[in-house]
């Protein structure tokens, strides 16, 4: 899954703004002075500025607008999922590290067997034990790397149930610089 790192997801939406941002600036053009002398003096008053949206890397964004509370969430759960998506990383990288070491504890043992004296019964036991350990850091290694992948689907199917509720949901900038500052 294609995942924007904090840093490039606020790139994005500073992008956006600057191109956004002067539509969002616009205002009606005046109508012709026909209406009271009160109405037009009100309307030639300064326009309040427009409100600055942001979404979370999807520059358009749709649906409601985010609650401060749902932004709040939205953030706090992005934050736990990258969390997460370097732990799977990096127990990955140690899983691949442990298959090279076993990959090459079993090569050991094959020519350890072509060289085996099958006359010496102390031999025989003992290579049987080193193939049998290393079976069972097999099956050991087996079992967390199905769970490994197990963890990595659940967070990839977590990914995008948070992409659909707060990944292409727009929020208010001042919701967000809100959060930042605390409580």
């Amino acid at each position: 899954m294609n995942h924007l790192s904090p840093c490039a997801a606020l790139v994005a939406a500073a992008a956006a703004l600057c191109i956004a941002g002067p539509l969002l600036a616009q205002t009606a053009p005046a109508k012709t002075a026909t209406k009271a002398p009160a109405k037009a003096a009100a309307k030639s008053a300064p326009a309040a500025p427009a409100e600055k949206l942001s979404s979370f890397g999807n520059a358009a964004g749709s649906g409601k607008l985010l609650t401060r509370d749902e932004l709040r969430a939205c953030f706090k759960e992005r934050d736990e999922l990258a969390a997460r998506r370097v732990q799977i990383d990096a127990e990955q990288k140690r899983n691949e590290a442990e298959r090279t070491d076993l990959l090459s504890a079993g090569e050991a043992l094959k020519a350890e067997l072509g060289a085996l004296d099958r006359s010496s019964g102390d031999a025989v036991d003992a290579y049987n034990l080193r193939a049998k350990n290393r079976d069972e850091a097999v099956d050991a290694y087996n079992t967390r790397q199905r769970k490994l992948v197990a963890d990595a689907e659940k967070l990839t199917d977590t990914q995008s149930l948070w992409k659909s509720e707060c990944g292409d949901r727009r929020y208010r900038e001042d919701d967000e610089i809100a959060i930042r500052r605390g409580p």
